[in-house]
């Protein structure tokens, strides 16, 4: 254990290091990420109001938790130092740097968390290979160097994983809670975290104190209700972190509809989609070239063939761990613009599949 525990903190130590490492890159430009401009901007403006924030262009497009917290991180700097100056280009460098490192301590974060479902599933050596598989994937350290939604997401859809491990072992209610409010963080980032409801459903399936015959039917009906405690959970948690969902439920609809699901299914074709307008299978570009440049060739064919043996495995850990990347795949397959950072939540999946 103790060796296992001391090569996690070098690796998470050398992983920290690279995504921490030279986060002012191109500031204060917003050119090398299209998603940093929303992010920071919606940030700003949730300061002045959640209605101004709100019914602002594209704001529903991402989740508030990240803008929620670099505003945090930008009310402790500027009580121990001096407002900042959005118009000043070295207070926008430093605005910059603010956002990007909670990225980067998301990032971090996770290295620790793909060490415990690893451990969970197959043991600490598994642990450990991993947190470096994770540790070292190029594309998580590439995410990691800005302020967009993806490695929060990220994150607390690996922690979301851990609880509902935890959930199907032992069906608690305090394992149901925290799956619920790890779900619902992970969501109040990004909305692709939906896919999580697959596992998280199977996980309850396959959790101890479900009914073992047909009668007593009030068995079943105390079952069924039980199972409500994540839902119910994570809806409350999520309207508590995000009440302008329902506040400007009509303006979210816009957004949702003419920012994700109409470009991304393809009914509509904005410019800056115009490079995949020749993708012929778009499916398979997540093969051939996200993960393949993302990850590198032989991590993904061994994160593949992990999620392979976790079927065959057939122990609820490991058939739960492979419902992961497959649920996202089947969802994030469906667009027509596979842009690089759609491959991240798979990538981590993959990472953790490879160390087992």
């Amino acid at each position: 254990r103790s060796r296992a525990l001391l090569a996690l903190a070098a690796i998470i130590a050398i992983g920290g290091a690279l995504r921490f490492y030279n986060l002012a890159w191109g500031a204060p430009y917003f050119h090398f990420h299209m998603d940093e401009h929303y992010v920071f901007g919606g940030a700003d403006l949730l300061r002045d109001s959640l209605r101004k924030a709100a019914l602002s262009g594209k704001f529903f497009m991402y989740g508030p938790l990240p803008m929620y917290l670099v505003n945090v991180v930008r009310w402790a700097y500027e009580a121990m130092f001096h407002p900042l100056v959005l118009t000043v280009p070295r207070d926008e460098i430093v605005y910059m740097v603010m956002g990007r490192a909670i990225s980067a301590a998301f990032g971090t974060a996770s290295i620790l968390v793909a060490y415990a479902i690893a451990t969970r599933i197959a043991g600490r050596l598994a642990g450990v290979f991993a947190a470096a598989y994770l540790a070292f994937s190029v594309l998580l350290i590439r995410a990691s160097h800005f302020f967009s939604v993806d490695m929060s997401m990220t994150f607390f859809c690996l922690l979301t994983w851990l609880a509902l491990l935890r959930m199907a072992e032992r069906g608690t209610i305090a394992s149901a809670v925290a799956t619920g409010m790890a779900f619902a963080a992970a969501l109040t980032s990004k909305y692709t975290a939906v896919f999580m409801a697959v596992p998280i459903a199977l996980a309850w399936i396959l959790a101890p104190r479900r009914p073992g015959s047909l009668q007593p039917y009030g068995a079943w009906l105390r079952w069924a209700l039980r199972g409500l405690i994540v839902p119910v959970t994570a809806v409350v948690t999520f309207v508590l972190l995000d009440p302008m969902v329902v506040l400007y439920f009509e303006k979210f609809q816009f957004d949702v509809r003419t920012q994700i699901t109409e470009p991304l299914s393809g009914a509509t074709r904005p410019i800056f989609f115009a490079h995949f307008f020749d993708l012929a299978h778009p499916r398979l570009y997540f093969f051939t070239n996200l993960l393949w440049w993302g990850m590198g060739p032989a991590l993904e064919i061994a994160g593949l063939a992990g999620v392979v043996w976790l079927l065959t495995r057939r122990t609820k850990p490991a058939v739960l761990s492979a419902t992961v990347p497959i649920a996202y795949f089947l969802i994030a397959v469906n667009t027509v613009a596979p842009f690089i950072r759609y491959a991240i939540p798979l990538a981590s999946a993959l990472t953790v599949a490879a160390g087992v």
